[in-house]
């Protein structure tokens, strides 16, 4: 414990308040790398202590929504920041102890498992409930287990400190333009949970009339009717068609798509992948109406080389389960694969567990949108159409947050290149662009490599 506590002191090189202070608008972080010193000093790194930090608010209670917990590391966290004991509410799909009574004095636990033996409760969320009656919301794509927050590079989004309402409000009052209120607590209440409850009321209590961004998840469940567009690829791509301003010429960004895990998606791009998640992805609201050529897309998903030459050898593709067996009924999918390559965030040689969603332009200076999510390539975790479009069967529970620019920085683009006359901060991509193809010799990494 001490020794751990030395680490996280020494990690700590400026304020957190100070960092979210430097990452704003976007309020993106990426994970510190252990073995990547950079990131150690890196204002847009973050590290899980520093979530907990006592500068961010006088914590009182916390509620963590996660599939892989361990434990004891999780405990760890929270006894080094000086939280020992504090309410805590989990909900989890795999835990690595029996989470028995001796825990009950503070903690409040729910195992989540989903109607479906091949869907997951997958969703990466925390919520931290202040004295003040303030709260804050943190999305992210890292499991509650070390190994998660050590080499692997991961993404999340934090909110602002969001202040609790007037006792006078209504607590239909305090939405944002995006409705990040009424989905978030849309989601927690699916679990139709009673331990989950009053963090439903302290949601609904709380000011995030400020939030820039939209809240995008999924349930498991046939969703017909009213909630056809609620969760899923169809939540995504209402969102986009309602909300995303498409100026012309943009009409044909390329599509990058970045997970860090595959599930079968047919036996041609057409079956899924460049069907009904290709039209989700270029989804938006045209200037120019007009039929418009399809949009090329990008998939990045590390090679056999990147793993191999990562920070934990062949041990670093331990966060990446795709199967020989599925990439066999698939193998056209290679044809689209790029390779893991972040050198601009130092992150090369960590994997990523990262799941990442976006459209580029052509010439890598401007961003249409970006999609930070627990959802990999899957139709467990964006859901399948039927025939007619008439319902959407999803599998996984996911949560992720999208960014767009209208919205976060009022202009059509997010800039990814300094431009005279343009005060916007760049929005700090986790890879490198233009994307690097597989080349010939190229092979996807595969689990059984582990084996």
């Amino acid at each position: 414990m001490e020794n751990y506590r030395v680490v996280v002191w020494d990690r700590r090189k400026m304020k957190v308040t100070q960092k979210l202070e430097a990452a704003s608008p976007y309020n993106f972080f990426l994970t510190t790398i252990t073995d990547s010193k950079p990131t150690h000093n890196d204002m847009l790194s973050i590290s899980f202590p520093e979530l907990l930090d006592p500068t961010l608010g006088n914590l009182e209670s916390s509620l963590q929504v996660n599939f892989m917990v361990e434990f004891g590391w999780l405990l760890a966290q929270y006894h080094i920041m000086g939280h020992r004991g504090k309410p805590l509410t989990l909900l989890y799909g795999e835990t690595d102890m029996e989470l028995s009574d001796r825990f009950k004095n503070f903690l409040t636990h729910v195992k989540v498992v989903p109607p479906s033996p091949f869907g997951s409760h997958h969703t990466k969320m925390m919520v931290m409930a202040y004295t003040d009656g303030s709260i804050r919301v943190v999305v992210a794509t890292a499991n509650l287990v070390e190994s998660d927050w050590d080499n692997r590079t991961q993404g999340l989004w934090m909110s602002e400190k969001l202040p609790k309402l007037s006792d006078s409000a209504d607590t239909g009052s305090g939405d944002s333009p995006t409705n990040f209120k009424r989905d978030l607590i849309r989601y927690l209440s699916s679990y139709q949970l009673p331990e989950l409850t009053s963090w439903i009321g302290k949601l609904k209590r709380a000011d995030m009339s400020k939030v820039n961004v939209f809240f995008i998840a999924s349930i498991p469940g046939k969703h017909v009717g009213v909630n056809l567009t609620n969760w899923g690829q169809m939540a995504l791509k209402t969102t986009l068609r309602d909300y995303l301003t498409i100026p012309k010429g943009a009409e044909t960004y390329p599509v990058i798509v970045q997970t860090s895990s595959i599930g079968s998606l047919g036996p041609k791009p057409e079956s899924w992948l460049l069907g009904d998640m290709l039209q989700t992805f270029t989804a938006g609201k045209k200037l120019q109406p007009g039929p418009v050529s399809r949009p090329d897309l990008k998939f990045i998903y590390p090679s056999f080389e990147n793993v191999a030459k990562s920070y934990d050898g062949l041990l670093g593709g331990g966060c990446l389960p795709y199967s020989k067996k599925t990439h066999s009924k698939q193998e056209w999918l290679t044809s689209f694969m790029c390779q893991w390559m972040s050198d601009c965030r130092d992150r090369t040689r960590a994997p990523p567990h990262i799941k990442t969603y976006c459209r580029v332009s052509p010439d890598m200076s401007h961003l249409s949108y970006f999609l930070l999510t627990s959802a990999n390539l899957s139709k467990a975790a964006w859901g399948s159409l039927t025939c007619a479009g008439s319902s959407l069967n999803i599998l996984s529970y996911e949560a992720g947050v999208l960014m767009l620019p209208q919205f976060v920085v009022g202009e059509d683009f997010f800039p990814l290149k300094k431009s005279e006359g343009c005060d916007t901060p760049i929005f700090p991509m986790p890879y490198d662009l233009p994307t690097k193809p597989y080349s010939f010799s190229d092979v996807p990494w595969f689990f059984e490599n582990l084996s």
